[in-house]
């Protein structure tokens, strides 16, 4: 699955009155715009990483989304361990 230019054409808009399931909902709507499937999206708590999921055949993606707006993006980019990803993020300022 490759991204369109949808991501690198949105304006700069502000997230900061999104809560943490707020973003994953608005994450979840627009990875499944951009990759034309329907994800699976799990309860709030305790998800081993995982808070979307797209599985069928070989195909697999998984997303865990971070809502990085008060502590910035250099906390996120420590943060992240997996080596394969594609970020999806919010920071402040």
């Amino acid at each position: 699955m490759k991204c369109s230019s949808l991501f690198n054409s949105m304006p700069n808009y502000t997230f900061s009155t999104l809560n943490d399931r707020d973003f994953e909902l608005l994450t979840q709507d627009l990875l499944q715009a951009e990759f034309g499937v329907t994800l699976e999206g799990f309860k709030s708590g305790k998800d081993q990483g995982m808070d979307l999921r797209y599985t069928r055949g070989d195909e697999n993606l998984i997303a865990q989304c971070k809502h990085y707006y008060k502590s910035g993006l250099n906390k996120l980019i420590r943060d992240l361990t997996v080596k394969n990803y594609s970020v999806v993020y919010s920071s402040g300022g």
